[in-house]
């Protein structure tokens, strides 16, 4: 299995190479294969711009959660929108699910 991640991560990290797949990687919602291990093997622009999407994809979660928590005043609990599955995002990032 960790080898398999390891192939992943190095490939990942080539595919990355090339720009138009990058803006493509950045417009999908998840990946399977765990930043940090293709960050380690990739050049140095690749992991810059890795770890640029990770920060801009962790900011989106933290406003999301910050507008669920929000909402649970009364004053503003009538207007939910998708904010409210925040706090099972997070959870499904901390055990690596997509």
């Amino acid at each position: 299995m960790d080898e398999a991640a390891e192939r992943k991560a190095a490939f990942l990290g080539e595919v990355l190479e090339e720009e138009p797949l990058r803006a493509r990687y950045a417009a999908a919602t998840a990946s399977a294969t765990p930043t940090h291990l293709t960050a380690e093997r990739a050049s140095k622009q690749v992991a810059a711009f890795l770890l640029a999407d990770w920060r801009s994809r962790l900011e989106a979660l933290r406003a999301a959660l910050a507008e669920y928590d929000r909402k649970r005043d009364y004053r503003f609990a009538t207007r939910q929108g998708d904010e409210q599955r925040s706090w099972t995002d997070v959870v499904r990032r901390y055990v690596g699910e997509p």
